[in-house]
């Protein structure tokens, strides 16, 4: 899952009845790549999306989240706030059938792209 200042709250909330081992958090990759064929609306929304991955943010957020194990943090984000750089994060299987939908979830920049 990505950094998305605006609605990072309100997604790890509404996401964390569906995992079952941990949410990653990390900053947007390759927005750079993206936009340079992207329209006007999404590079208005990458534009406003990397604003909100500044440094101070990133530490508000990650005050907030420090404590909840479940959460985990990648490697640009613990690059802001001084943690020491892990292997990063690797996908866990889905379940279905009633049981939770997701074991890891990356949530990255990319997650809250509105158009």
């Amino acid at each position: 899952m990505h950094v998305d200042a605006e609605i990072i709250d309100a997604l790890i909330t509404e996401l964390m009845p569906y995992i079952t081992d941990s949410l990653w958090i990390g900053e947007m990759n390759y927005a750079g790549r993206f936009a340079k064929y992207a329209d006007v609306p999404i590079q208005n929304e990458l534009n406003r999306i990397r604003a909100g991955q500044n440094p101070n943010i990133i530490r508000n957020i990650y005050n907030r989240y420090q404590g909840d194990p479940m959460i985990k943090w990648k490697n640009g984000i613990k690059k802001v706030v001084g943690l020491p750089m892990g292997n990063g994060a690797r996908v866990g299987h889905l379940k279905t059938h009633g049981e939770p939908v997701l074991q890891k979830f990356h949530l990255s920049f990319w997650s809250s792209i509105q158009l």
